[in-house]
């Protein structure tokens, strides 16, 4: 199966998010994290290069150096890159998963999506549609555990947590049992119908940690009851 590079905390940069969008944010605070601070001029042009390819592919960047290379007019060596890549990925920017097989709900293998990606590199003389455009063509796939697009006020069943929200509900509430708070999360009805349901996750964690009304992990020593410290007399 083939491999791919994801951007960690992709939401973060995100902007439209049904379609192939024609810019990211890019967070002034990215010259204080440990990836850029600690990082090469190459490590920094390869971090930059794989947020907007990461657009341009749905964080489904195919890890293929001379694709890579040629898309981003990338100025370096296979070497270079290979250190750069190391790099990202010791200081959680980047990680490699396997490419789904699923794309838009259709049983795709993974080589149709290298194709695309490599048939676009070599003949890229499109300009990126206006946000106003909306065609097919410019939809990107779904992420894999993305839930149907579908307004409820229940979570169905085809969500599921992405390695992304895991690890944005960790960097929010270090002491949080994920498990057993997601599955709070989908026995709760809400009030009023969702359609983004990793944003309604998001949400969710924020809230309770404005409320500290979350389920935690027990400390060593610790006993807790529903997810709180018992308090003894």
């Amino acid at each position: 199966m083939a491999e791919i590079l994801t951007v960690c905390n992709w939401e973060r940069f995100q902007h439209y998010r049904d379609r192939d969008p024609p810019w990211v944010k890019l967070y002034r605070d990215l010259l204080t994290t440990e990836s850029w601070v600690m990082g090469t001029d190459t490590s920094r042009l390869v971090q930059v290069a794989s947020i907007l390819l990461a657009a341009r592919y749905g964080n489904q960047i195919p890890l293929q150096w001379k694709l890579v290379k040629r898309v981003a007019s990338l100025d370096c060596s296979e070497a270079q890159f290979g250190d750069a890549l190391t790099h990202l990925r010791a200081t959680k920017f980047l990680e490699i998963q396997q490419a789904p097989n699923t794309l838009n709900g259709l049983e795709q293998d993974a080589s149709v999506l290298l194709a695309k990606c490599s048939s676009e590199a070599e003949s890229d003389k499109n300009p990126l549609p206006s946000p106003r455009e909306k065609t097919p063509s410019s939809r990107v796939s779904p992420l894999q555990g993305a839930a149907p697009r579908r307004p409820s006020k229940l979570v169905p069943e085809s969500f599921a947590l992405t390695q992304q929200l895991r690890d944005f509900s960790l960097a929010e509430l270090p002491d949080l049992d994920i498990e057993a708070e997601f599955s709070k999360f989908r026995d709760h009805e809400f009030r009023a119908p969702k359609v983004d349901w990793p944003r309604a996750w998001r949400r969710w964690v924020r809230n309770g940690k404005a409320r500290g009304d979350y389920v935690r992990r027990a400390q060593p020593g610790e006993m807790l009851f529903h997810g709180k410290p018992v308090e003894w007399q």
